[in-house]
């Protein structure tokens, strides 16, 4: 059962539910009025095909008997972690707003990122790091782009 998770599998696994989710999304594309035109839907059809070709042979390939396991337990959790950690940023967004919730999430992302790379990590480069980032950000999108972000309900 260890080689059965072994990378290429993953990742074939992986392109394999992207391309039937390419093709899910494509039956609400409406068909063409034009007669002979092929229609919008197409090209994503075309795409979701090259996929599921691509995702079946990587899944199909035989593992090497040599090669370590993709993840070790401990890395899986920490994936899992940084999961968890984008769907409490995600609800942070809708509650605290971009301009509170993003700082946070950058500067624990980077703390994670540090340790697990196992890399000297310094606190302040890290807080100026995540503002500077986020003040960037909002910058670009709020006053240059006039794209609203999240406002938040609590502030």
């Amino acid at each position: 059962m260890d080689h059965f998770f072994h990378r290429d599998r993953i990742a074939g696994l992986l392109t394999l539910g992207i391309a039937a989710l390419i093709y899910v999304l494509c039956r609400d594309i409406p068909e063409s009025k034009v007669a002979g035109d092929f229609g919008s839907k197409l090209f994503p059809l075309i795409a979701a095909g090259i996929l599921g070709v691509c995702g079946t042979a990587l899944s199909l390939r035989p593992c090497p008997k040599n090669e370590k396991p993709f993840l070790e337990k401990k890395q899986w959790c920490r994936l899992f972690g940084l999961f968890a950690l984008y769907g409490t940023y995600a609800a942070a967004l809708k509650y605290v707003g971009f301009k509170y919730s993003t700082p946070v999430f950058l500067f624990v992302v980077l703390v994670l990122l540090s340790r697990a790379a196992q890399r000297k990590f310094n606190i302040l480069f890290a807080a100026a790091y995540s503002v500077a980032l986020t003040a960037g950000v909002y910058w670009l999108f709020q006053i240059v782009l006039r794209v609203r972000l999240p406002k938040g309900v609590l502030f």
